[in-house]
C-alpha cells in the first residue's frame, strides 16, 4: 500500500466532528480514533486493547468543541466519549 492509500489518523487531521483533539494528549503520544456512544465505549476500548494498543476513553466538555459548536455542545458532552490511543510501551 502506497503512502496515498493510507487512511488518516483522526488525531493528525482536521476535525470532522466538531470536536477538538486534547493537545496534551496528542503531544503524549495519544492519537484520537473514535467518537463513541457510552453504550459503544467499552466495545470500541475492547477492539483497540485487543490490538495491542493502551486505550484512553475521556468524557467531553464544552471547551472540547470548535467555537461554532456552541448549542450541540452540551447535549454531545453526555452523549458522546472520545477514544484515544497509543503504542502500548514496555518498561
Amino acid at each position: 500500500m502506497d503512502e496515498s492509500s493510507e487512511l488518516p489518523i483522526l488525531g493528525q487531521q482536521p476535525s470532522s466532528t466538531g470536536v477538538e483533539p486534547d493537545p496534551e494528549l496528542l503531544a503524549e503520544g495519544w492519537v484520537r480514533r473514535n467518537l463513541a456512544t457510552p453504550e459503544q465505549v467499552d466495545e470500541v476500548v475492547e477492539l483497540y486493547s485487543s490490538l495491542g494498543f493502551e486505550v484512553k476513553a475521556q468524557s467531553l466538555s464544552p471547551t472540547d468543541f470548535e467555537a461554532g459548536c456552541t448549542s450541540c455542545a452540551l447535549s454531545a458532552c453526555t452523549s458522546y466519549v472520545l477514544v484515544y490511543t497509543r503504542k502500548k510501551t514496555t518498561s
